[in-house]
């Protein structure tokens, strides 16, 4: 699947745009590894301060990027942006 990614933009291009914490999402998630070595990874692309912990913005911010991503990838309905944000607020 990663060895031709235009597939891949083209399932999370919107207005011809691509959202690079989506596609870094995706392409993580179906990439080949283990998953110890993702969620490294994934964790310091979200740590934007780099002070080794996610805070809430840069958790919600993760969590709507890999929902909307995922979703796009998978062809399921993506949830408003404002409703995986406002469950986001009253869960972290």
């Amino acid at each position: 699947m990663l060895n031709n990614t235009m597939p891949i933009f083209n399932l999370l291009a919107e207005d011809g745009r691509v959202d690079i914490y989506q596609a870094f999402i995706a392409m993580t998630v179906f990439a080949d590894g283990h998953f110890d070595d993702k969620i490294k990874a994934i964790f310091s692309f979200f740590d934007l301060s780099g002070d080794g912990d996610l805070d809430r913005k840069e958790l919600s911010v993760f969590v709507q990027s890999s929902i909307v991503g995922l979703c796009k990838m998978t062809g399921l309905p993506a949830p408003s942006v404002m409703g995986i944000q406002n469950y986001t607020v009253q869960v972290f």
